[in-house]
C-alpha cells in the first residue's frame, strides 16, 4: 500500500512537472539579444510627426526596440507617421441621464515601406480606455483624463514598433 501511494505521488509530481515546464515555455525569458520583438541594429527613417509628442514617443521606442534612427537614403524601412487622432465619447449614463462614462480613443495611420521597393503597407493602430466620470470632482476627472489620453499615446507607439517589427520579418 505505502510502495503504490509513492507510485502515485511521484506520478502527479510528473504531471504537474511536465504540465507547468509546457506552460511556462514563453513566458517571456529569452537570451540576451533573442528578443522577438527586437530590431536589432535595423536602420529606420521616420517621417513626418517632426517636433511632436507623439513622433519623438514613437522614436525612442523604437530606439528602445533597437532600431537606428537614419535618414530616407540609408534606411532600410521607411516609416510614414500622420498626425494621431484623438476622440472622446461618451459611453455610459447614469439613472438619471447624466454622463457617467466616456471612452477615450486614439488611432495613428501610419505606413512601412522597404528600401528599393515600391510595395507600400499602409496601415493603423487604435487603443480605447474607459473613464468614469464624475462631476463633483471636475479637476481629478481632468487630471485622470489626461493621464489616460498620454497612456493611450505610449500604448499606440508600442504598437507601432511592434507594426514595424512584423513588417521587418515578413518582407
Amino acid at each position: 500500500m505505502l510502495k503504490r501511494k509513492t507510485l502515485m505521488t511521484g506520478l502527479v509530481w510528473a504531471w504537474l512537472t511536465l504540465i507547468l515546464s509546457a506552460c511556462g515555455g514563453e513566458t517571456g525569458f529569452h537570451l540576451r539579444g533573442s528578443d522577438p520583438i527586437a530590431m536589432q541594429s535595423l536602420k529606420v527613417a521616420v517621417e513626418g510627426e517632426n517636433n511632436t509628442e507623439f513622433g519623438s514617443l514613437v522614436r525612442s521606442v523604437l530606439q528602445a526596440r533597437g532600431a537606428v534612427l537614419s535618414d530616407a537614403t540609408t534606411a532600410e524601412i521607411l516609416l510614414t507617421l500622420q498626425a494621431p487622432l484623438e476622440s472622446r465619447r461618451v459611453s455610459g449614463y447614469s439613472a438619471t441621464r447624466a454622463v457617467s462614462a466616456f471612452r477615450y480613443t486614439t488611432e495613428a495611420s501610419f505606413s512601412l515601406k522597404r528600401q528599393g521597393t515600391a510595395q507600400v503597407l499602409t496601415d493603423s493602430v487604435a487603443q480605447s480606455q474607459v473613464q468614469a466620470y464624475d462631476s463633483e470632482y471636475v479637476l481629478g476627472t481632468q487630471e485622470e483624463a489626461d493621464q489616460i489620453k498620454s497612456n493611450l499615446r505610449r500604448e499606440v507607439a508600442r504598437l507601432l514598433a511592434l507594426k514595424v517589427v512584423a513588417f521587418q520579418r515578413n518582407l
